[in-house]
């Protein structure tokens, strides 16, 4: 699985132009990538804190692409549940992760696309 940082964009960095399915973190982030990915693509975003989620929802709601959904929930373990409803059939294309980790999360690698 490729790696890379917004400080050294690497050829993987740009591997997420021929994605349509995401899973992402940041309301924000997630808004830009589904711009990136254009009027087919989506987002799933997760973050464990509810003041940033709750007014990404609203802000989603109002005036967003709605391409993004964000969610509340631990995004080391991917997607939460009801699974179903947030992991697309497949799995996800990609995903993007923009904060710190030590390790690629099991649940990351399970809601990929094979």
């Amino acid at each position: 699985m490729p790696t890379t940082s917004p400080r050294s964009p690497s050829p993987a960095s740009f591997e997420i132009l021929r994605t349509r399915r995401l899973l992402g973190s940041g309301g924000y982030n997630a808004e830009l990538l589904a711009h990136v990915l254009g009027p087919h693509g989506r987002v799933i975003t997760v973050d464990l804190d509810p003041y940033v989620v709750h007014p990404a929802k609203r802000l989603c709601a109002e005036g967003s692409s709605g391409q993004v959904t964000p969610v509340l929930g631990d995004g080391c373990l991917g997607a939460p549940a009801p699974a179903p409803a947030h992991v697309p059939a497949g799995g996800f294309d990609g995903i993007v992760i923009t904060q710190n980790t030590a390790d690629i999360a099991p649940a990351w690698r399970e809601q990929l696309a094979d």
